[in-house]
């Protein structure tokens, strides 16, 4: 959802960005918590002022790419736009993501490999997203804590 919203919103471009490294990436991080705590460390403290001097916080970022402040706001009509469109996009794949891939890998054989007409289209293709899903599933923690799988 994040993504998709990244990329209707401008601040993915929808050509040229590598989206098979991001799933990358993703794959090692998503299975663990991220705590307000990590980002500190990885990327220093918030600084609400940044924005404002040219720079961007994680919070600004996610601002931009979903268009919805989550701290208060949220009353101009631009904004509560967002917000629908949001929620709209996540009603469509909240729950639905085993069977939007199995859509997809169907849809692609039939067309002989080539992806196209489904959700992930924009965002790199279904390929990516299968590859996604299946670090995380190697990546989770066990129920110990332990590494993966």
């Amino acid at each position: 959802v994040f993504c998709k919203s990244a990329v209707s919103r401008g601040v993915v471009p929808r050509r040229g960005w590598e989206w098979t490294k991001l799933a990358a990436a993703a794959g090692e991080l998503l299975p663990y918590a991220f705590e307000k705590s990590d980002a500190q460390e990885k990327w220093g403290g918030e600084n609400f002022f940044s924005a404002m001097m040219g720079g961007r916080s994680l919070r600004f970022t996610a601002v931009a790419a979903l268009g919805v402040e989550f701290q208060g706001g949220g009353n101009s009509a631009e904004e509560k736009a967002a917000e629908g469109a949001l929620r709209k996009l996540y009603s469509a794949i909240n729950g639905r993501w085993v069977e939007l891939l199995a859509g997809a890998a169907t849809r692609e054989r039939r067309a002989g490999g080539q992806s196209g007409g489904d959700v992930f289209d924009d965002v790199g293709g279904a390929a990516v997203w299968r590859a996604l899903e299946a670090a995380v599933r190697a990546n989770r923690p066990n129920a110990d804590g332990s590494g993966g799988m």
